[in-house]
């Protein structure tokens, strides 16, 4: 089975994205997985710490695309098209 997952990712920091890792993690050794996640969180006015990158390290990279940019609608409907081509 093809499946795309959107949402957080490395390199993303937050629970959010290391819940996404593990998950790819069991998924991809059954199916063909792939993650499209933002450029962006939030707008740098609005981020409320020093950095959205993760920095601990290696353990929850996982293979992602960062095409979603979260402060651009127009930029939803081209990740959609992309995402219907696949």
């Amino acid at each position: 089975m093809n499946i795309i997952m959107v949402g957080t990712a490395f390199p993303l920091r937050g629970g959010i994205a290391h819940y996404n890792a593990l998950l790819y993690r069991e998924l991809s050794k059954r199916h063909s997985v792939q993650i499209i996640t933002f450029k962006r969180q939030y707008p740098s006015i609005l981020f409320p710490g020093k950095t959205q990158s993760e920095t601990s390290g290696e353990l929850l990279r996982v293979p992602s695309r960062s095409l979603v940019d979260s402060v651009n609608p127009l930029n939803w409907i081209a990740v959609g098209r992309e995402i219907r081509k696949r």
